[in-house]
């Protein structure tokens, strides 16, 4: 459903907060997606906004040393994490020196990856991506974490691209309703924000 007036909405809220971070990871990990939306860098530098944020990663590092030296690819995992501010991020892999520890690192259920803002390890959640059954499992990865988060009831919005979109734009809403996804921007809106996101609201009466 195409709906022009959320589009002008999340223009506007999503332009309080265009002051983005910058995510950098540690060598070996290969970020993939954010907040549902291609990396613009698997390996560079990405900007996330305040807030939420989601991405999806993996680790693709060289381990072992010398002739048996070879590069680890682990599946890819969906880790969530807010920041609350626009200073820099940036994400370490499980500790993996040998193929022997990589395995070990992604035998558990929720491998041990670091994220840091700032020097200061921040919070997060992981969770493996769900794969196909049979020949090449992750083939379609942007379709399985469409899926992955349907069935997690999420809606995730790119919010660095969104609010570049100019504020006649349709969007095309493809997960959960207007209403929801105006409060979620709502809630993640400063004091000050809100302010002046309700005194738009008055005007376009």
């Amino acid at each position: 459903m195409y709906i022009r007036m959320a589009s002008v909405a999340f223009g506007l809220m999503l332009s309080f907060t265009s002051n983005a971070a910058v995510l950098t990871s540690e060598q070996g990990v290969s970020v993939l997606f954010i907040n549902g939306q291609q990396a613009e860098s698997k390996i560079g530098e990405n900007q996330i906004a305040p807030g939420k944020n989601q991405i999806l990663v993996r680790m693709d590092k060289k381990v072992g040393r010398g002739s048996s030296a070879e590069v680890f690819t682990s599946d890819p995992y969906v880790i969530e994490f807010s920041i609350e501010s626009d200073a820099n991020v940036k994400l370490y892999h499980p500790k993996a020196r040998s193929h022997q520890e990589a395995e070990a690192a992604f035998s558990k259920r929720e491998p041990e990856w670091l994220i840091k803002q700032s020097g200061e390890s921040i919070p997060y959640t992981v969770e493996k991506l769900q794969g196909r059954e049979g020949f090449l499992p992750y083939g379609d990865l942007e379709g399985l974490l469409a899926k992955h988060n349907e069935q997690a009831g999420m809606t995730v919005i790119d919010k660095i691209q969104q609010s570049e979109v100019v504020s006649n734009t349709s969007v095309n809403v493809k997960h959960g309703s207007a209403l929801t996804q105006l409060q979620h921007w709502y809630k993640q809106a400063s004091t000050e924000e809100r302010k002046a996101f309700r005194k738009w609201m008055v005007d376009q009466e």
